[in-house]
């Protein structure tokens, strides 16, 4: 199973230690949004589609290799 990991740069709850445990997680992509909050799919929607399609993509591509 492959995990998408997206975040704000501005994201205040999110501190240094919990996204180095986030990234523990085995076949991870982490993706860091310039200029967002906590939700960044609403600070910055048209990024969060672009890298949540990509993504998406990735594991499309993957199943038919």
């Amino acid at each position: 199973m492959n995990t998408l990991i997206v975040y704000g740069e501005n994201d205040a709850g999110l501190g240094v230690g919990d996204l180095k445990y986030l990234e523990k997680i085995p076949k991870h992509k982490t993706v860091k949004i310039e200029g967002a909050g906590h939700a960044c799919y609403i600070d910055k929607p048209d990024r969060w589609h672009d890298e949540l399609k990509a993504f998406l993509e990735s594991l499309s591509s993957t199943e038919t290799s």
